[in-house]
């Protein structure tokens, strides 16, 4: 694993890009006083994005150019306050223990190496589910919508569990001397620290949600617990299923807000205010640990808000079999 990262350039990165990130980060140290729990948290988040399998079963920089260099700089930023508080800086060529792969993941890529052509396909969506369900999917059209407030089941796996119905916000003791830190609030929080607190969303609503990417990394993200086989469902024609599924919902909830589009992934030292004049795109906002996995959803909002009473419903788009494929790994990401 550590000979794959050293092929990958880690060292390349770009000298005059990575300096305007450190006086970015001087100017705004807003790591500054998170508590270390914080700071492991965040760095095993930014290796899960920064880093990836490639198609030939090797771990390697992440090959989407913006998020590449977005996580080059939250690494970067996250070294220098390590160096500040005189701790060696990260490098995962070093410490290859650090990875959030497994030798599973790179087995499942290496033996499934005829799928290799599906991460080039663009566009594309793709739905990762238990075989049973992928089928049904892809011959009848058949798919699971789910309140937002099912996603905080802590039962689910770590891609799947999240609070949708919250967002964190997290405000740094400088944000205080900057003028980043809201009227609404300073009257809250009035004193200069570093601060974690939630902002709710206005309502429970349902969620389906589907990747704009083919990535064997998926197959463990999102899979079952045996023995239930993991699937996936390439869909081809973006359009058509767009086209379909808001039609579809449509039908099973005439008075609803029904909206489909790509997840917004948000930086919790970012958000703050922004929370205030979201509108309804808050409901696509997203925590960007979950980046990489390149989310596209469908949003059902309510009429008006509710809580704790919304049951899972089912939608039916008809047969998908002229614009989907049905892939199943040979090897299984949990065994």
């Amino acid at each position: 694993m550590q000979d794959s990262l050293n092929q990958t350039g880690w060292q390349k990165t770009f000298p005059s890009a990575e300096d305007g990130w450190r006086a970015a980060y001087r100017f705004r140290p807003y790591l500054a006083n998170a508590p270390e729990y914080e700071l492991q948290d965040r760095l095993t988040y930014i290796l899960r994005n920064l880093l990836t399998i490639t198609p030939e079963g090797k771990i390697s920089l992440s090959k989407d150019e913006h998020g590449r260099k977005y996580w080059l700089q939250k690494l970067t930023h996250l070294n220098l306050e390590l160096w500040r508080r005189n701790k060696p800086p990260i490098n995962p060529t070093n410490f290859p223990d650090m990875i959030p792969f497994g030798e599973k993941e790179l087995v499942l890529s290496k033996t499934n190496s005829e799928f290799i052509k599906y991460t080039k396909i663009r566009p594309v969506f793709a739905r990762y589910d238990d075989a049973p369900y992928a089928q049904r999917l892809k011959q009848q059209g058949e798919l699971r919508i789910k309140p937002a407030s099912a996603f905080s089941d802590v039962t689910l796996d770590h891609a799947r569990h999240d609070n949708e119905l919250s967002l964190e916000v997290i405000t740094a003791p400088c944000d205080y001397d900057l003028g980043l830190v809201g009227s609404d609030t300073r009257l809250r929080f009035p004193e200069r620290q570093w601060l974690r607190y939630s902002c709710k969303k206005p309502s429970d609503f349902y969620i389906y949600c589907l990747t704009t990417s083919f990535d064997f990394r998926y197959f463990e993200d999102f899979s079952m617990r045996p023995p239930v086989t993991p699937a996936c469902v390439l869909i081809r024609d973006q359009k058509k299923f767009e086209h379909l599924i808001i039609a579809a919902a449509q039908r099973e909830l005439p008075d609803w807000k029904i909206k489909f589009g790509p997840a917004r992934y948000i930086e919790p030292y970012s958000l703050g205010e922004r929370i205030s004049w979201a509108g309804e795109d808050i409901y696509f906002f997203k925590h960007h640990r979950y980046m990489y996995q390149r989310e596209y959803r469908l949003i059902c909002i309510p009429p008006s808000p509710v809580f704790d009473t919304l049951q899972p419903k089912i939608l039916t788009l008809g047969s998908l079999e002229d614009i989907t494929e049905l892939l199943t790994p040979k090897v299984s990401p949990t065994a």
